[in-house]
This record gives structure tokens, sequence and C-alpha cells, in this order.
């Protein structure tokens, strides 16, 4: 994180949920956003990151990715900016706005969690500098949580870390030495057509649905387990079962969505066959896969690629911090 007078830059890092915020609750104002209709636990990622850059100008501009952003997104940042002026009671000053990231968007690597956890930390940052910023995130830390949940639900796991659970308005800090890595196979870069915000409204139309709800609590505390006791075969079924589940659920509903591409699956299929394997997958709303494991493991999976023939670009990520210098 740098910050001066007249420019700050600040990087947050996406998380991959184990157990998985699918399904919303329905919301009546601002301040009810987001909050999901199951709890959820979730790793937070380093290499990944969405940088946000914040300098002085004589009016608000947005960019991403190098171009100005859509009106859509445009609309989303205004509306935050409003939530961080009304929670600090002060009006933000002008600012030009870069946000990039150095991962795929809209692919299912939550870059709007770190882009909204990012955006909430610079925003106040930016009016009441780094010092009280700091102090927040650990004193205020579910005001900002909430704050960050209000701009995308998931963003309020990626302001903290390694493993970060989200009930309704509160989340629980997971602290941990537990080195896991997660290798990313990014089957395709091509924005889903069915977003995630889609997804979570279609969801709940699944006769599937209230079934996932009765299960979750038990997971959530298996997950809980494992990483209190470093087992990984207590989390690795238990998070491929619910990433199953969840892309099952979207598969059977009135809006059917397949999240998954043919190479995806094949890959999966190739891996499910191994009977024994130190190294467990999950998926979030899109075809690429995230390998947990407590070791690298790009050389193997370079091997199950070409066994399988499908062919993906390999991220390798690991267990970090939520926010860093860029």
């Amino acid at each position: 994180m740098q910050s001066s007078a007249k420019k700050l830059t600040l990087c947050s890092s996406p998380n991959i949920a184990f157990i998985k915020y699918w399904g919303k609750k329905e919301s009546t104002c601002d301040e009810d956003r987001n909050i999901g209709l199951n709890p959820s636990l979730s790793m937070t990622l380093s290499k990944a990151q969405t940088k946000v850059t914040l300098e002085a100008s004589q009016n608000f501009e947005f960019f991403i990715q190098d171009k100005i952003a859509s009106p859509k997104d445009q609309e989303k940042i205004s509306a935050h900016i409003k939530r961080i002026e009304e929670y600090l009671q002060k009006k933000l000053s002008p600012f030009k706005l870069s946000s990039s990231n150095n991962f795929p968007t809209g692919t299912g690597i939550a870059s709007s969690a770190s882009a909204f956890s990012a955006l909430t930390c610079a925003f106040i940052s930016w009016m009441e500098g780094n010092d009280f910023l700091q102090k927040a995130l650990q004193e205020k830390t579910q005001d900002l949580a909430n704050l960050a949940r209000r701009g995308s639900g998931s963003a309020c796991r990626s302001l903290h870390g390694p493993f970060v659970e989200w009930n309704d308005r509160s989340i629980t800090l997971h602290k941990s030495n537990w080195k896991l890595y997660d290798t990313i196979l990014i089957f395709s870069k091509t924005e889903k057509k069915v977003s995630s915000t889609d997804g979570h409204k279609f969801a709940t139309l699944s006769p599937l649905f209230k079934e996932r709800l009765t299960k979750v609590h038990d997971r959530i505390e298996k997950v809980k387990k494992a990483i209190s006791e470093k087992n990984l075969q207590l989390l690795g079924p238990t998070i491929e079962e619910e990433a199953l589940e969840m892309h099952e659920i979207m598969r059977n509903n009135p809006h059917p969505v397949e999240y998954q591409t043919e190479e995806c699956k094949k890959f999966l299929k190739e891996i499910q066959k191994i009977s024994s394997r130190d190294f467990y997958f999950t998926l979030d709303a899109g075809p690429n896969v995230h390998l947990i494991s407590e070791k690298p493991i790009a050389h193997l999976v370079k091997m199950l690629l070409e066994k399988s023939s499908t062919h993906a670009e390999i991220w390798e990520d690991e267990v970090g911090s939520p926010l860093s210098s860029c």
C-alpha cells in the first residue's frame, strides 16, 4: 500500500470459497444488500490481485483495465462512494480511479471480491489516511465488512485472511499458519454469460436448493475442523462435494446454467478417477478449476492436462494476506 496527499495505490486479493455464498436474502434497502442465505468460508489468495490507484483530479473519473469504466460499472462505483461518504459522514474529494486485475475477470476467480475490498479500503484511506484504515480494519472489522459486502457480497471475506467465515452481517477470522496452495486452471478467459448476480437468483429456484441449506452448517464445521487440524483429507472431499452441488443446482432450475466448459468437465472426470490424491478441487461460478494442495503441483497438473487431452493456462497461487503493497 502506497499513499501520498495526491495519490494512493492499494491492492487486494480475491478469495476462493470452500463453502459457497450462493443464494441471497431478499433486501429492501441498501444496508441489506448481498446477505447470503447460508454461511460461507473462504481462503484468501495472495498473487492474484486487484490494484486500485486514486489520483487527485478536478472531477471523478473511473478507469478499469485502462479503459473508461462502463456506465454499469460507473454506477456501481458511484454507489459505493456514497456508502463510504455516509459511513464517514464526509464528502470524498474528486479523484481519478484506475482499477486493474492481474488475473482474468468474470471467470470464477472472485474478481468482484478483490475489487470491492480494494475500493472500500482505498476510499477510506483516501479520506482518512492509512493509519485510520489499519485501525478500522482491526477495531471496526464488522463495519468495514458490511461496507464491502454491500458492493459485492464476497468482498467482506477479502478484507482479511487467511481463512474467513461470513455469516449474515458478521465475519469471523480463522487464523492459521496452514500453508495451502491454489493451482488455478484457466480453461476460459471469456466472461461468463450468466452473471453471479443472476446466478444467485436462479439458484434459489432449484428444487435442490432447500436440501443444500440443510447440509451447509455441517460442511462449515468440517472445514473449520480441517483448518484447525491441518487435515487436507477432511477438507478435500468436503469442498469437492460443495462445489459439485453448487453446479448441479445451477443445471437444475427453471433457468438452467452451465458454467463448466467441456474441457473443464473432461479434466474433472480425469482427476476423479485417481483413487488416492493429495490435492482436491473446487470451482466458483465459472469454468476454471481451483486445485487445493499442501505443496506446489503445477508439474503434476501439466501431466493430467495432457492425459485428459485438455488445455488450460495454469495460475499458481497460495494462501496469503488480503491487502498489500502493489
